[in-house]
């Protein structure tokens, strides 16, 4: 058997001795880093197909567990691929979340016992670590009905949850049974557990992504239904490694910005404007934006609550001007790459959409100057991507700029037509977009907390 020392092993919780005396004992078979903590340390793009040894003793506390819990929960897919070796020194550690959470996945699973470090007993558990085979363990992702009831066609076999162990198969990959009236009659009776495979579950995204980009009406009129962020954009959101909180708490702004402006005519107009587009193409791109703004927003010590409000409205009004446009993709091209001739009808060029809005939200009183000053801007501060004549990346504001490197990663994912195999190069893109002093530090937020599986 080919040991491969190129392979890594990550060792976390472990002290510098222990690591040291790990990185002599395996140094033939891996390539050993200590992490002491999991805490913003390890990339997402450094963990492909590798091997973890992880201690959990007595002085392995609750903190530790969930940083582990919340960094495996946001990256799955590298749990499926990954093996794990756990030093454990009671049986009661095989009860803690982040254990639980690496037997239920990952296809190997090696429990190390002892309180003392043998260097013997390691030895011997890392070399059959490093052979050990298993057989694919079948993983079940759970998919809610809303996101099944959008597709036209099942794109993988889809599966009915009956036990903790027993799952059936309801419908084959692309069975020409009806998906909608399939889903609908085992709703009744199982609510949302439908299930699909962990394998085909990135083909499963890619049809969804693309429901995105197709961009579908909302039907509801109603201005007393709360406005929710679509299942397609919180698939997304989930794919790119976008926590619960960051969505939660964007979803505050939103509640609260509607409960802020139901005495405030002409703002309750904009915001019930927006919610009957919710559901287009130009209504998910705002919501993206609003939650790109958000992680990075939160992450800033000057971004305080009032900010981060402004920040979820700007992007929610940014591209009103576009919502009934024939030509809603224009927000998705630079205006370098509008010919003129092309641009001669309103709506179809970005100085018109941004600057017909400015002048109508200038005439309201109740939306805030950095609000305007923000959609003014926002196709600005690009280099040779923005509109003419206008500011450099220096000249702007950082809420300005904070807002740009949202707005732009949002438009390079359109422009990669929301596909999970090409979401690392939209970052890429926007990195070499804003290449401005000005965006390195929300660009640096973007880095750590944007994950691809």
């Amino acid at each position: 058997m080919n040991l491969d020392p190129t392979e890594k092993l990550i060792c976390i919780n472990t002290n510098q001795l222990e690591g040291t005396l790990l990185q002599r004992i395996a140094n033939d078979l891996y390539r050993v880093e200590i992490f002491p903590d999991l805490t913003n340390k390890i990339s997402p793009n450094e963990i492909n197909n590798c091997s973890f040894f992880v201690r959990v003793d007595s002085f392995f506390d609750e903190e530790q567990d969930q940083a582990l819990i919340e960094f495996f929960n946001k990256h799955k897919s590298h749990i499926l691929k990954s093996k794990f070796l756990i030093w454990t020194t009671s049986e009661i550690s095989k009860e803690l979340a982040f254990v639980n959470l690496a037997r239920e996945f990952s296809d190997c699973v090696i429990f190390l016992n002892g309180d003392e470090f043998s260097l013997i007993n390691i030895s011997s558990s890392i070399h059959d670590f490093k052979t050990f085979q298993s057989d694919i363990k079948k993983v079940y992702y759970q998919v809610d009905s809303s996101m099944l009831l959008t597709l036209t066609q099942n794109p993988c076999d889809i599966y009915l949850k009956l036990s903790e162990e027993k799952y059936i198969k309801i419908l084959t990959r692309n069975n020409e049974s009806a998906l909608q009236e399939v889903i609908t009659k085992y709703q009744k009776k199982s609510g949302e557990n439908f299930f699909v495979l962990s394998n085909d579950y990135g083909g499963f995204q890619k049809v969804l992504f693309m429901e995105l980009f197709i961009g579908q009406k909302n039907d509801s009129h109603n201005p007393t239904t709360a406005l929710k962020i679509s299942d397609s954009v919180l698939t997304l959101s989930s794919s790119l490694g976008i926590s619960e909180f960051v969505i939660d708490s964007l979803q505050e702004n939103i509640d609260s910005l509607f409960e802020d402006s139901a005495k405030q005519k002409g703002l309750r107009e904009l915001l019930l404007l927006f919610m009957n587009s919710n559901e287009s193409l130009i209504g998910k791109h705002c919501h993206l934006t609003a939650i790109f703004c958000q992680l990075i927003a939160i992450k800033v010590p000057w971004a305080n609550k009032q900010m981060r409000k402004n920040l979820s409205l700007a992007s929610m009004l940014h591209d009103l001007e576009l919502f009934d446009s024939s030509n809603p993709q224009i927000e998705f091209l630079y205006p370098s790459e509008i010919a003129t001739n092309a641009a001669s009808k309103p709506g179809e060029n970005h100085t018109f959409h941004t600057q017909s809005l400015v002048s109508k939200l200038q005439k309201n009183d109740h939306v805030p100057s950095d609000i305007i000053t923000i959609i003014n801007h926002h196709h600005e501060g690009l280099g040779e991507k923005s509109l003419a004549h206008h500011r450099l990346a220096s000249q702007l504001s950082p809420m300005c700029c904070l807002f740009i490197t949202a707005h732009t990663y949002a438009i390079e994912l359109a422009r990669a037509l929301y596909n999970p195999d090409k979401q690392d190069q939209a970052l890429q893109s926007t990195i070499e977009i804003l290449n401005a002093k000005p965006y390195q530090e929300f660009l640096e937020i973007l880095k750590k907390n944007i994950s691809f599986t």
